[in-house]
């Protein structure tokens, strides 16, 4: 099997947490007010404050922020492989400087796929696609990889390319285990995103037309429908227009089931 090695964190419930009154003053400004992620100019540094990093931590995504916090040890180990990455400066609390660590991200962030059971969510406001979230059967696609060696997804997750993991001294670093993602190289059948992009296409392509029968076809279609557990929220922005759809996919094809304009 084809993969990449993801750096996850051995206890789920350990989290880096930002300063509460620095995560105040950058909401809509360095971080998306809806999707609670950094939306930097790459390649401009990204500074942080932090109230919380757990003991031992040697990698691990900054909450409601969505920034890697990388230990300057690991980066060392990975250093020369981390070509394309931009790393900054991480805070105290008080303002003081941690020496020890450094915040990091990619240019390119890569998108986690799903399967069936796969909730895709596209922010409204950033329009960043946040990717593949509570899926049993996580994913990449091959083409859309960059030739790199180290990558990260819309969160800050990041992922090793087998050979780089295979020579990293994981027992330096008690806090990580290596977690294989498959490396496809077509989109599973079941997978909903090829479903959902349809769907957004076709109701973007209807709002450029008559925008009031767009509603109409949307309306008569979500009247039609009973609620389905495989549902999907999809954000989008036509000419100042935003629409939320709700719907699910069946046959390939996305269905409508509620949507919400405003």
């Amino acid at each position: 099997m084809k993969a990449v090695i993801e750096l996850l964190k051995k206890d789920r419930e350990s989290f880096v947490s930002p300063e509460k009154d620095w995560l105040r003053s950058q909401r809509g400004v360095l971080i998306c007010s809806e999707c609670e992620l950094f939306k930097a100019d790459y390649p401009d540094p990204v500074d942080v404050r932090l109230s919380q990093i757990p003991d031992g931590t040697s990698y691990s995504g900054v909450f409601h922020v969505g920034i890697g916090v990388i230990h300057e040890q690991l980066f060392e180990e990975l250093r020369a492989n981390l070509a394309g990455v931009v790393t900054g400066r991480v805070h105290w609390k008080d303002g003081s400087l941690l020496r020890e660590y450094r915040t990091i991200y990619c240019g390119t962030r890569v998108l986690l796929r799903g399967a069936a059971d796969a909730r895709y969510y596209v922010c409204g406001t950033c329009g960043r696609n946040l990717g593949a979230s509570s899926t049993e059967r996580p994913y990449f696609i091959a083409a859309t990889l960059p030739a790199m060696n180290v990558h990260q997804d819309a969160i800050c997750c990041m992922y090793l390319h087998a050979e780089v993991a295979e020579r990293l001294n994981w027992a330096a670093y008690p806090d990580l285990e290596p977690h294989p993602v498959e490396v496809l190289e077509e989109p599973l059948p079941d997978d909903p995103l090829p479903g959902i992009e349809r769907a957004v296409r076709q109701l973007t392509a209807a709002f450029e037309g008559d925008r009031a029968a767009a509603f109409r076809a949307v309306g008569e279609e979500a009247a039609s429908l009973s609620v389905a557990a495989n549902a999907h929220l999809i954000h989008i922005e036509v000419r100042g227009v935003p629409l939320a759809v709700r719907g699910y996919v069946r046959g390939g094809v996305f269905r409508v089931e509620q949507f919400s304009t405003g």
